[in-house]
């Protein structure tokens, strides 16, 4: 098992708002491409990386972005919190 890559870059062609998440192991590569709408829902950088992650695991059904999804989501691998905060 490889662990997987990340990359993320501005597209100034898409505003200030717009990134193309990259990720990426042996099994495959998963990209996403965002901008937000002046008056739609406003998706920050860490929305794309979990979108992604989540994207990557459930198309290619690997353990290499264990590392990043623990990083990213905050959960073991697979796990997804609903709510955080306290009780």
């Amino acid at each position: 098992m490889s662990a997987a890559t990340l990359t993320i870059r501005p597209v100034p062609a898409l505003g200030p708002s717009g990134r193309f998440v990259l990720l990426g192991c042996d099994h495959g590569t998963t990209r996403i491409v965002s901008a937000n709408a002046e008056h739609g829902l406003q998706l920050e950088e860490g929305d794309l990386v979990r979108a992604a992650l989540a994207r990557h695991f459930g198309e290619e059904q690997c353990a290499c972005v264990r590392a990043l999804w623990r990083q990213h989501v905050g959960c073991p691998l697979g796990e997804i919190p609903l709510a955080v905060g306290r009780p």
